[in-house]
Protein backbone atom coordinates (compact mmCIF):
# COMPACT_ATOMS: atom_id res chain seq x y z
CA UNK A 1 0.00 0.00 0.00
CA UNK A 2 1.22 3.40 -0.79
CA UNK A 3 -0.73 6.62 -0.32
CA UNK A 4 -0.70 10.75 -0.09
CA UNK A 5 -2.90 12.68 2.29
CA UNK A 6 -4.36 16.17 1.79
CA UNK A 7 -6.01 18.65 4.27
CA UNK A 8 -9.77 18.11 4.73
CA UNK A 9 -12.59 20.44 5.12
CA UNK A 10 -11.54 21.71 7.92
CA UNK A 11 -8.55 21.94 10.29
CA UNK A 12 -7.27 19.42 11.52
CA UNK A 13 -9.22 17.13 9.16
CA UNK A 14 -6.99 14.97 6.85
CA UNK A 15 -7.73 13.03 3.96
CA UNK A 16 -5.37 10.10 2.88
CA UNK A 17 -5.55 8.55 -0.26
CA UNK A 18 -4.02 4.47 -0.31
CA UNK A 19 -3.39 2.25 -3.33
CA UNK A 20 -3.69 -1.19 -2.00
CA UNK A 21 -3.44 -4.34 -4.45
CA UNK A 22 -5.50 -6.16 -1.88
CA UNK A 23 -8.68 -7.22 -2.32
CA UNK A 24 -10.72 -5.26 0.06
CA UNK A 25 -13.18 -8.01 0.48
CA UNK A 26 -10.76 -10.25 1.64
CA UNK A 27 -11.46 -11.79 5.16
CA UNK A 28 -7.76 -10.00 6.58
CA UNK A 29 -8.17 -6.62 4.37
CA UNK A 30 -8.70 -4.91 7.73
CA UNK A 31 -6.49 -6.04 9.96
CA UNK A 32 -3.92 -5.21 7.26
CA UNK A 33 -5.23 -2.03 6.78
CA UNK A 34 -5.45 -0.56 9.92
CA UNK A 35 -1.78 -2.19 10.76
CA UNK A 36 -0.55 0.02 7.64
CA UNK A 37 -2.26 2.95 8.63
CA UNK A 38 -1.49 2.72 12.29
CA UNK A 39 1.66 5.50 11.75
CA UNK A 40 -1.17 7.72 9.99
CA UNK A 41 -2.97 7.93 13.40
CA UNK A 42 -4.41 11.31 14.45
CA UNK A 43 -2.63 10.45 18.13
CA UNK A 44 0.66 10.41 16.47
CA UNK A 45 0.35 14.22 14.61
CA UNK A 46 0.02 17.34 15.82
CA UNK A 47 -1.92 18.65 13.02
CA UNK A 48 -4.62 16.30 12.93
CA UNK A 49 -7.83 15.54 14.94
CA UNK A 50 -9.42 13.28 12.26
CA UNK A 51 -7.85 10.71 9.63
CA UNK A 52 -9.91 9.57 6.58
CA UNK A 53 -8.29 6.55 4.60
CA UNK A 54 -9.45 6.41 1.61
CA UNK A 55 -8.64 2.86 -0.51
CA UNK A 56 -8.26 2.53 -3.87
CA UNK A 57 -7.40 -0.51 -6.54
CA UNK A 58 -6.68 2.07 -9.04
CA UNK A 59 -2.63 3.29 -8.83
CA UNK A 60 -3.24 6.05 -11.07
CA UNK A 61 -6.39 7.53 -8.95
CA UNK A 62 -4.49 7.07 -5.61
CA UNK A 63 -1.63 9.75 -7.63
CA UNK A 64 -3.79 11.88 -8.57
CA UNK A 65 -5.75 11.79 -5.82
CA UNK A 66 -8.86 10.55 -7.23
CA UNK A 67 -11.68 10.14 -3.90
CA UNK A 68 -14.48 9.54 -5.73
CA UNK A 69 -12.54 5.80 -7.17
CA UNK A 70 -11.98 4.84 -3.08
CA UNK A 71 -13.56 1.63 -2.93
CA UNK A 72 -13.12 1.68 0.99
CA UNK A 73 -12.78 4.03 3.80
CA UNK A 74 -11.30 3.91 7.14
CA UNK A 75 -11.91 6.43 9.92
CA UNK A 76 -9.46 7.47 12.33
CA UNK A 77 -9.67 9.65 15.56
CA UNK A 78 -7.41 11.09 17.90
CA UNK A 79 -9.70 11.40 20.90
CA UNK A 80 -10.24 7.42 21.18
CA UNK A 81 -13.40 7.39 19.18
CA UNK A 82 -12.86 3.46 17.69
CA UNK A 83 -12.15 3.17 13.84
CA UNK A 84 -14.95 3.02 11.68
CA UNK A 85 -15.17 1.54 7.96
CA UNK A 86 -17.21 2.07 5.34
CA UNK A 87 -17.83 1.80 1.52
CA UNK A 88 -16.57 3.51 -1.06
CA UNK A 89 -15.62 7.66 -0.43
CA UNK A 90 -16.38 8.66 3.42
CA UNK A 91 -14.37 11.09 4.25
CA UNK A 92 -17.04 13.54 4.21
CA UNK A 93 -18.78 11.37 6.82
CA UNK A 94 -15.83 10.53 8.53
CA UNK A 95 -15.59 14.15 9.42
CA UNK A 96 -19.53 15.33 9.40
CA UNK A 97 -20.06 12.51 12.03
CA UNK A 98 -17.60 13.12 14.46
CA UNK A 99 -16.98 16.35 16.51
CA UNK A 100 -13.15 16.57 17.40
CA UNK A 101 -12.13 18.12 20.63
CA UNK A 102 -10.30 20.94 18.51
CA UNK A 103 -13.73 21.44 17.24
CA UNK A 104 -15.51 21.35 21.14
CA UNK A 105 -12.63 24.33 21.82
CA UNK A 106 -13.68 26.47 18.86
CA UNK A 107 -17.27 26.41 19.42
CA UNK A 108 -16.44 27.00 23.27
CA UNK A 109 -14.21 30.00 22.41
CA UNK A 110 -17.09 30.96 19.54
CA UNK A 111 -19.67 31.47 22.50
CA UNK A 112 -17.74 33.64 24.58
CA UNK A 113 -18.40 37.13 24.53
CA UNK A 114 -17.50 39.37 22.16
CA UNK A 115 -16.00 41.96 23.97
CA UNK A 116 -13.82 39.69 26.27
CA UNK A 117 -10.52 40.16 26.87
CA UNK A 118 -8.70 37.60 24.17
CA UNK A 119 -6.59 35.85 26.85
CA UNK A 120 -9.47 35.93 29.61
CA UNK A 121 -11.57 34.75 26.74
CA UNK A 122 -9.12 31.32 25.53
CA UNK A 123 -8.64 30.62 29.62
CA UNK A 124 -12.42 29.88 29.95
CA UNK A 125 -13.44 28.55 26.90
CA UNK A 126 -10.35 25.78 27.59
CA UNK A 127 -11.41 25.81 31.01
CA UNK A 128 -14.79 24.98 29.68
CA UNK A 129 -13.87 22.00 27.86
CA UNK A 130 -11.11 20.85 29.54
CA UNK A 131 -13.09 19.14 32.66
CA UNK A 132 -10.79 15.58 32.98
CA UNK A 133 -8.48 15.71 29.94
CA UNK A 134 -5.14 14.24 30.45
CA UNK A 135 -2.74 17.14 29.66
CA UNK A 136 1.00 17.51 29.09
CA UNK A 137 3.02 16.32 31.96
CA UNK A 138 5.76 19.25 33.71
CA UNK A 139 8.73 17.14 31.74
CA UNK A 140 6.82 17.53 28.20
CA UNK A 141 6.93 14.14 27.66
CA UNK A 142 4.20 12.72 25.93
CA UNK A 143 5.50 9.31 25.02
CA UNK A 144 5.16 10.10 21.09
CA UNK A 145 1.62 11.23 21.51
CA UNK A 146 0.06 13.85 20.54
CA UNK A 147 -3.87 14.74 21.50
CA UNK A 148 -5.27 18.03 20.80
CA UNK A 149 -6.83 18.17 24.39
CA UNK A 150 -3.28 17.67 26.32
CA UNK A 151 -2.15 21.08 23.89
CA UNK A 152 -5.54 22.98 24.73
CA UNK A 153 -5.68 22.20 28.08
CA UNK A 154 -2.16 22.33 29.05
CA UNK A 155 -0.87 24.85 31.93
CA UNK A 156 -4.14 25.88 33.20
CA UNK A 157 -3.48 26.10 36.70
CA UNK A 158 -0.79 28.89 35.96
CA UNK A 159 -3.48 30.78 33.22
CA UNK A 160 -5.83 31.30 36.22
CA UNK A 161 -3.24 32.51 38.38
CA UNK A 162 -2.29 35.33 35.81
CA UNK A 163 -5.72 36.04 34.58
CA UNK A 164 -6.37 36.46 38.46
CA UNK A 165 -3.61 39.22 39.05
CA UNK A 166 -4.68 40.70 35.60
CA UNK A 167 -8.34 40.62 35.95
CA UNK A 168 -9.69 40.51 39.97
CA UNK A 169 -12.81 41.54 39.19
CA UNK A 170 -12.69 38.26 37.15
CA UNK A 171 -11.48 36.20 39.87
CA UNK A 172 -15.08 34.47 40.78
CA UNK A 173 -15.68 32.90 37.11
CA UNK A 174 -11.62 32.17 36.97
CA UNK A 175 -12.70 30.19 40.24
CA UNK A 176 -16.09 28.76 38.95
CA UNK A 177 -16.54 25.39 38.20
CA UNK A 178 -17.03 24.81 33.89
Amino acid sequence: MLGDSRQGKERGDEIVMAFTSLDVNAPDFRTRAEAWSAFQHPRLSINSDDVAILFTRNLDAARRFETSKAVMTLCLFEDGTPPQWMPGSGADECFDNHVSFSEKFARSYAARPAGEALDLKDYMARKAVCAGVATIPPSGDTGGIELSGMRICSRLPEAREKLRLKYPEAAAGLDAPP
